[in-house]
């Protein structure tokens, strides 16, 4: 106890040190300021005064070095810019040369002696070439009839025979085939090249496949006459299913006048007590009323005049000559696969 008290007081005391000799160093280069000196300055160093210029003052100098260079640079510029320029005396003496009135003739008299004195190479001249003296032949002939008498001068034009069967222009034409078929037997005779070879050949085989792709698309399916036959049957289905539904029934009709209706046979009370009947051909037209959807036709007439016989009611929609049978939708209910399910059935036993 005894030996660690006495060292008590070392420990509870902050730490005593020696101080490391970098920070002395850093200190000495890192100035203190003091008294408005720093840190390692001197004392006895020369001070600089700056002195406080005013812009009133700036603007006097810079005005005073303008004058200055006006009064030198002002004069010789001056000097050269009134050689170099041009006076209005000159241009005045000019106009006033040219101002006195001159007439549209003149004018017209002056470009004409203008145009005469000059050459003029655009016009031709006649003669050009020969000299005083010399005949002018002014007979004018083409040069194709001048090359037509040269050649027939070189060469005459020969007397038909007549009693040869054969005309000339027949022989001209064998001559010109035995030349082709000759020039052609010298070209095959003459030793090919081979990349001409090959070049044929390499057209020889595009033709070809030119031709087989040809064949190839112009050719048509076995079974394409069945398909149109097909088609043929389907379209003519359709389109009498159609007339059926549009077209409007038009079939002998009988009307009573002292019972006033149109019906297709008259009634048995009509037979019976002799009516008046009058036979005539009436267009019908189909309808459905659009409350309960029940049919019902009406002859010569656009719409029904009575009321629906099932419900009542005035409203009706153009309906087809056959009755197409809607589907019935089950909107309201839903089919089940493993049928109702029953919550908590098993707790009903």
């Amino acid at each position: 106890y005894k030996k660690f008290s006495s060292k008590r007081a070392e420990i509870q005391t902050s730490f005593s040190n020696v101080e490391p000799k970098k920070y002395a160093t850093a200190s000495a280069n890192t100035g203190m300021f003091c008294n408005a000196f720093a840190d390692g300055e001197r004392k006895d160093a020369p001070l600089v005064e700056t002195k406080a210029f005013k812009s009133s003052d700036m603007r006097a100098k810079k005005e005073s070095e303008t004058k200055s260079l006006s009064k030198v640079m002002k004069n010789p510029l001056s000097k050269a810019a009134k050689n170099l320029a041009l006076t209005c005396a000159d241009v005045k003496a000019s106009m006033a040369q040219n101002s006195a009135p001159i007439s549209a003739k003149d004018v017209f008299n002056s470009v004409r002696r203008e145009t005469n004195s000059r050459p003029n190479f655009s016009i031709p001249a006649l003669a050009k070439g020969y000299k005083s003296g010399d005949m002018i032949d002014l007979s004018h002939k083409s040069d194709a009839k001048l090359r037509a008498i040269q050649a027939l001068k070189a060469k005459p034009i020969a007397a038909e025979d007549p009693n040869d069967s054969k005309k000339s222009k027949n022989k001209r034409a064998l001559e010109r085939i035995k030349s082709k078929i000759a020039t052609e037997l010298s070209a095959s005779d003459a030793p090919e090249d081979e990349a001409d070879a090959e070049d044929r050949e390499e057209r020889r085989a595009k033709k070809m496949r030119a031709d087989i792709i040809s064949k190839a698309l112009s050719r048509k399916s076995v079974n394409e006459s069945g398909v149109e036959k097909a088609e043929a049957m389907a379209t003519e289905k359709y389109f009498s299913t159609l007339e059926k539904k549009e077209k409007m029934e038009t079939k002998l009709s009988e009307t009573c006048h002292d019972c006033k209706y149109t019906a297709h046979s008259a009634s048995e009370l009509c037979k019976k007590s002799g009516h008046k009947l009058v036979r005539h051909k009436a267009t019908k037209r189909f309808f459905k009323c659009k409350n309960c959807k029940n049919r019902s036709y009406t002859f010569n007439l656009l719409l029904p005049a009575k009321a629906c016989s099932k419900c009542g009611e005035l409203s009706y929609a153009k309906a087809s000559v056959v009755h197409i049978k809607e589907e019935t939708t089950l909107m309201d209910k839903k089919l089940q696969i493993r049928g109702e399910e029953i919550k908590f059935i098993n707790s009903l036993r």
